[in-house]
């Protein structure tokens, strides 16, 4: 997977990957998502049972069923898309430092771990909507836990990113320094 990436990691690409995941957030997931006042659990850092079970109340049946078919659709596609996008990025700025290390290569693969968080919160949502009014509370318990520990990995894998582009930005300006 990390030579897969390493090989299509262009300005070309990314740029293509780019403009294509707008269509997830302006088009696609706001089709599944719109819930009216009562937001999808996937945007939110925490949540606890109580506020699971409030919050699937208010849902309703309609949405409720809107929003499984979202979770195992678009929001299976979601993740994949955007994990791919962020580690192809991440290998085009290891693909343009002068000295690659080789460690830097299992940062690439980084993003993937956002990735599983998302199919696990996404898996624990769809039990959930399904099983309602059923309460399931050890996995109402554990699916804010899920999200939180998605959102934190996503702030890493950015924060990664970042620190990947200064440092390249570094050793590009010393390198011009010293010609």
């Amino acid at each position: 997977m990390t030579n897969w990436l390493l090989a299509h990691a262009s300005r070309k690409n990314i740029i293509i990957l780019v403009l294509g995941y707008f269509a997830f957030p302006l088009y696609l997931l706001p089709m599944i998502l719109d819930q009216g006042e009562t937001g999808p659990f996937d945007l939110l850092f925490y949540y606890d049972a109580d506020m699971v079970y409030q919050m699937l109340s208010a849902y309703g049946e309609r949405l409720r069923h809107r929003y499984i078919i979202g979770l195992v659709t678009i929001d299976v596609i979601y993740p994949i898309y955007y994990s791919v996008l962020i580690a192809m990025m991440i290998a085009a700025i290891v693909k343009a430092y002068d000295s690659i290390n080789r460690r830097l290569y299992s940062l690439i693969l980084i993003p993937f771990l956002v990735m599983s968080m998302d199919f696990l919160e996404n898996g624990m949502l769809v039990s959930l909507i399904f099983a309602y009014p059923e309460q399931l509370p050890k996995v109402a318990s554990v699916v804010g836990y899920v999200t939180s520990l998605k959102w934190l990995l996503f702030i890493c894998v950015i924060f990664k990113l970042l620190c990947l582009l200064i440092g390249l930005y570094r050793e590009k300006a010393s390198q011009r320094q010293q010609s």
